[in-house]
């Protein structure tokens, strides 16, 4: 039986809430890490200095005023406070992380999304006259090269027999009636821990004559224990292997949208995944 928690993915890789083209994670600054937010697995800070990867290093593709290149995003908790380039500010939410995919033999490979979480921010662009800006869009954590994952385990047992044992007796008589032969089952169940016992007989009677005919004898042993074993992967993230991708709608209040493409080097942080398997 395999848990791990994964909120849906509300983009691809390559797919924001617009298209872009190409899947190359280029380098930019990045930020230290602050209050950590956390989503089910999930130990992640997307607080960072976001680049523009379009066209005349823009991050927003097009608007009224000066263009938009970088983003300073700070969070704290599920807050955030944003920064552009011209000095304009903003103030939103992030949604809890949420991991996307599992590890494959304990570690993830380069170009493997790893989380994301929803981001929506507002406020005026004051190169565009004040302008309202809403935006809502995703921050992907890709890794940008392979993280090795560090794996422990931990086995819980129990038994469901009791400890002073017991007997329970079932008895069944059926008759055949075309060979005229009574047939009596006598199943006993010898209960201990960590096992069961359960004895079967069975006799066959001519029912003419009372004689017995034949008799047979059936053991089996139930083992009555149980066990789960939970395996715990952890994946270190830092700046060094996961890059921050943020990508969604700039929305100018009155004068359209346009699509935001960024990248951030990633901070500090923890995935977890977890595979419980139980047996017998």
């Amino acid at each position: 039986m395999k848990s791990r928690v994964v909120i849906g993915a509300m983009a691809a890789t390559c797919l924001g809430l617009v298209l872009f083209s190409g899947c190359e994670w280029g380098s930019s600054g990045g930020d230290g890490s602050f209050n950590t937010s956390q989503g089910a697995g999930v130990q992640l800070n997307f607080s960072g200095v976001y680049s523009g990867t379009m066209s005349g290093g823009k991050l927003v593709a097009s608007k009224g005023g000066a263009p938009v290149t970088s983003l300073v995003i700070f969070q704290a908790g599920n807050s955030l406070e944003i920064t552009d380039n011209n000095g304009s500010t903003y103030t939103g939410n992030i949604g809890s992380p949420g991991a996307v995919a599992d590890g494959v033999n304990g570690s993830f490979s380069t170009g493997a999304e790893l989380a994301q979480a929803q981001v929506s921010f507002t406020g005026n662009d004051n190169s565009a006259g004040g302008r309202e800006i809403n935006f809502v869009g995703v921050i992907h954590a890709v890794a940008v090269k392979d993280i090795q994952g560090t794996t422990s385990t931990d086995t819980d047992s129990s038994s469901t027999s009791s400890s002073d044992g017991g007997t329970r007796t079932t008895t069944t008589s059926t008759f055949d009636a075309t060979n005229k032969i009574d047939i009596i089952t006598v199943t006993e169940d010898i209960e201990g821990s960590p096992e069961t016992r359960e004895t079967t007989t069975t006799v066959r009677y001519d029912r003419e004559t009372g004689v017995e005919l034949s008799r047979t004898q059936t053991v089996t042993i139930k083992n009555d224990s149980s066990s789960a074993t939970t395996s715990t992967t952890t994946y270190e993230i830092t700046e060094a292997n996961t890059q921050y991708r943020l990508q969604g709608n700039w929305i100018e209040v009155g004068a359209g949208s346009s699509g935001v493409d960024g990248l951030s080097a990633g901070t500090a942080g923890l995935i977890q995944t977890t595979t419980t398997t139980t047996g017998q």
